[in-house]
Order: structure tokens, then sequence, then C-alpha cells
């Protein structure tokens, strides 16, 4: 299944709730209609990417997600784009962003972190 998502395109997936807004756009809920997975999609606008500067943090963020593979860090299954967005196609985390925990719980002892971070 995720082979499918690797190459899966903008019209194979519907986009559904907000699930929250980052400095470079929003993250949506999106379903792979040929395989029925959730993921989430981060959708950046074109016209934020105007500095070299903003460009390159993109581009960043994109290769640490390709170089990293680790239970608690959302996968980057695809990268796409159309005429006025950049979408990174990510594994859909049910229980929400590890700093939201993290904040609500005012950290973590060391066993819970040992859990989520080694």
């Amino acid at each position: 299944m995720d082979s499918e998502l690797a190459s899966c395109k903008l019209d194979e997936l519907k986009f559904e709730e907000k699930l929250g807004a980052g400095s470079f756009g929003l993250v949506v809920a999106a379903v792979h209609m040929k395989t029925g997975k959730r993921v989430a999609v981060k959708k950046i606008p074109k016209k934020n990417m105007n500095s070299l500067r903003e460009r390159e943090k993109i581009k960043t963020e994109v290769r640490i997600h390709e170089l990293v593979n680790h239970e608690h860090i959302v996968r980057l299954y695809k990268t796409l784009e159309d005429k006025s967005f950049v979408y990174l196609v990510m594994e859909y985390a049910e229980k929400g962003a590890l700093f939201k925990l993290l904040k609500a719980q005012r950290g973590f002892d060391e066993a819970t972190a040992f859990r989520y971070f080694i």
C-alpha cells in the first residue's frame, strides 16, 4: 500500500477536514481513493515561496523526511504540485502531533520520553 502512495497522483486524493496550520500553509486530511488509506497533506501555497530562503526551508523539510525512518516521525510518501500549491503527502497521525501531547502533559517523564524519542 505504501508503494501505491509513493506513486499517487493529486487527483487520487479526496481532501477532507483541516487538521492544522503552520508557517508554510495548511495541513488537511485526505483519503487516497485507490487504497482507502487516510493521509495528511501539507498544502504549501507557491505564493509563499517567493524567497530563496523559503524554498530552501521546504526542500530541507523534504530531505529530512526522506532520510528519517522512525516509528514516531510521520513518513513522507510523495511530493506533488500544481499551479498554486506544493503538496507533501504524509502519514496520518491518528493521535495528533507529539508536540501537542508534550505541551498538554507539560513534559514527559524519562520512560515516556525514551519510548517516543529513542
